[in-house]
């Protein structure tokens, strides 16, 4: 006859704080059993119980950080917009979490342009285009080797008659730069200053014919390549180099 063996839960007491646990094996068809009996004191069960949920909780934790981490990309905003004839200016808006790799591909899909990053805050940068041939060229950046997001820009190398403006910076002291801008018609005029094609100070002067800004930048290293982008709403674009 075929033996099977159920166990069960008998009693619980509790006395003088203590949980005892009988559990009891039977042998079916036989009136004989056999009775082991384990104590667990009401402290035990407590540290038990609290290991537990310990342990649930550090295994939420993992599993919320690995759900963040993969919605990274979708939480980054990446732009890239012509901002002259043959300059594009990227800009980062968030805070990488580690090495920003931009790279820039063709029509054919060949890579022609390739920079990486170390930046702790959101930055801009922009790509010079004026020694690539005109077309439409697509840009992958990438965080920490994964790709967040693909954009796309048209270069034409084809001449624009600008309004009549003029923008013009001089250099007055160590970092230490004035600039003048005058056009015949009001307009909205937008300054942008890069230290080595990074961004470094932007601000927007609204209606105006003219303008005289003093500017002094801490922290530029004296070898640095500064540029200024002026342009204004009407189409205005000019590029003034310092050094």
């Amino acid at each position: 006859m075929p033996y099977h063996l159920r166990a069960g839960l008998q009693k619980i007491d509790f006395k003088a704080s203590r949980l005892a646990c009988k559990v009891g094996l039977y042998k079916v068809g036989s009136k004989h059993f056999s009775k082991h009996f384990v104590e667990i004191t009401e402290n035990q069960l407590i540290i038990i119980t609290m290991k537990i949920l310990l342990s649930f909780i550090l295994i939420l934790g993992v599993a919320f950080a690995a759900s963040a981490e993969n919605d990274r990309p979708n939480e980054v905003a990446v732009s890239v917009k012509m901002v002259d004839q043959s300059k594009a200016l990227f800009r980062y808006k968030a805070e990488p979490e580690g090495r920003v790799m931009v790279r820039i591909l063709d029509e054919n899909n060949k890579l022609v342009k390739r920079h990486t990053l170390s930046k702790s805050n959101a930055f801009a940068k922009y790509y010079d285009f004026s020694n690539l041939e005109p077309g439409t060229y697509t840009i992958e950046v990438f965080e920490n080797q994964v790709q967040i997001d693909r954009l796309t820009v048209n270069y034409s190398s084809q001449e624009v008659n600008d309004p009549v403006a003029f923008a013009k910076v001089d250099k007055t002291g160590s970092n230490a730069f004035r600039l003048l801008v005058n056009s015949l018609l009001p307009s909205d005029f937008n300054v942008q200053v890069f230290e080595n094609g990074l961004l470094i100070h932007e601000e927007k002067v609204a209606d105006v014919t003219g303008l005289e800004r003093k500017y002094r930048f801490a922290g530029v290293s004296p070898m640095a390549r500064v540029s200024f982008l002026v342009t204004n709403d009407a189409g205005f674009s000019q590029w003034v180099n310092v050094r």
